[in-house]
């Protein structure tokens, strides 16, 4: 039989074994999310009622992040005898002998001190290791902040200038009837545009549309978050939110992939089931094709090294290192033929240089929307600085011609 061939639900009756203590997993998120603060407290938050809610290992494999803590679980030494002391241990009727009641209570109360403290070390491993992500996600917001505050200042003291002082300076070359420079009329232009109330009724629908959008797009209550959240796997991602990049896309897909092989799916249905529960939607049609392809016996990853214009060459290699492995090397004289691997340890070693790849595709996510960003504080103080010296160049230039003419 092949790995295509295997039994799903012998592949997950580990997932089922733990569901019975999903609130205890829950109760430990909620303790890891109650120290943090932010964006980060949110998140564990909401993946702490994700967790609640899950009724069968289908929900848990297409939710990464709690597959991941599951697997943590269950690769823990000492947890599953923890597992089977605690279903020992516990009562299985309302009946109890008068003999030994303390006894057999604090036996129980014992492995359950147990394993609760291994389940709130299997979660605070999973979520400390996202941490440092989550601090890099802070640094681009300290990097945006500044650029944007100056930004906002500045357009709000154009705005003032162009209400409050434009027009007096307006009136006083009326009166004197000066023929104005370009820039004067130009900044003239810009103070009535702003003071139309046309002006205001077009920002306002601007303002509208853009709200609705964001609604539409992110909104937790918008039909179209709730058509989404039926397809995909989680609202959580501690990597990013809202847009994501191509490169982020596919790191946040190979971790996944990486994490249902370990879990015991073959590669065609992880590569299935992560796009499936992906919420990019090239990522969800590429996927099924690229399954289909996989069970028809093809690689569809061989040549690739570029999607979408980006380079994915280290992962198109990681989803075919199983097909290069698998094949029987080439005879030397002298040399002994190296014993094939099987295919369970050929599947996790490929789902472990998946999860290499997604880190290093994670980093330079980051790398590059910092180094990105950074060129947005020189280029917006270039901005603020030409848009002073507009302004003070078009109202002074007039002033300069009337005092000449008057000398």
């Amino acid at each position: 039989m092949t790995d295509a061939q295997n039994s799903p639900e012998t592949d997950t009756q580990w997932i089922n074994a733990w569901l019975p203590f999903q609130d205890k997993i829950v109760s430990a998120i909620t303790l890891t999310a109650d120290a943090l603060s932010g964006t980060a407290r949110r998140k564990l938050h909401r993946l702490a009622d994700e967790i609640a809610f899950v009724r069968s290992e289908t929900d848990v494999l297409k939710n990464p992040l709690a597959l991941e803590i599951f697997l943590n679980l269950a690769s823990i030494p000492n947890v599953a005898d923890a597992l089977t002391s605690f279903v020992k241990t516990a009562p299985s009727s309302g009946f109890q002998s008068e003999a030994e009641p303390s006894d057999t209570s604090t036996e129980s109360d014992r492995s359950t001190r147990d394993l609760e403290t291994k389940i709130e070390s299997a979660v605070n491993s999973v979520l400390l290791a996202h941490q440092p992500v989550q601090a890099n996600r802070q640094n681009i917001i300290t990097v945006v902040a500044y650029p944007v505050v100056v930004l906002g200042i500045c357009c709000l003291v154009l705005g003032l200038i162009s209400v409050i002082v434009v027009p007096t300076f307006q009136q006083m070359f009326d009166e004197f009837g000066l023929q104005l420079p370009m820039f004067t009329r130009i900044l003239f232009g810009v103070s009535d545009f702003i003071q139309s109330p046309m002006t205001y009724v077009g920002l306002a629908l601007f303002l509208t549309c853009c709200g609705l959008f964001a609604w539409l797009r992110w909104g937790a209550s918008s039909p179209l978050h709730a058509r989404a959240a039926k397809t995909a796997g989680s609202a959580v991602n501690l990597h990013g939110s809202g847009l994501r990049s191509t490169r982020g896309a596919w790191a946040d897909w190979a971790w996944h992939v990486s994490l249902l092989m370990r879990a015991g799916r073959c590669k065609a249905d992880a590569i299935e089931m992560a796009g499936a529960a992906s919420n990019q939607l090239w990522l969800r049609r590429g996927s099924g094709f690229w399954a289909d392809a996989i069970r028809s016996g093809e690689n569809p990853f061989h040549g690739v090294t570029h999607f979408r214009s980006v380079p994915c060459h280290l992962l198109a290699d990681a989803l075919g290192i199983d097909i290069a492995l698998s094949q029987p090397p080439r005879p030397r004289p002298g040399v002994s033929p190296a014993t094939p691997a099987n295919a369970d340890s050929l599947k996790l070693y490929q789902a472990g240089v998946l999860r290499d790849i997604a880190e290093i595709y994670w980093d330079r996510d980051q790398r590059g929307k910092v180094w990105q960003l950074g060129w947005l504080s020189p280029l917006i103080i270039f901005g603020v600085g030409f848009i002073i010296w507009f302004a003070v160049i078009a109202l002074f230039a007039p002033l300069v011609e009337l005092i000449t003419g008057l000398s």
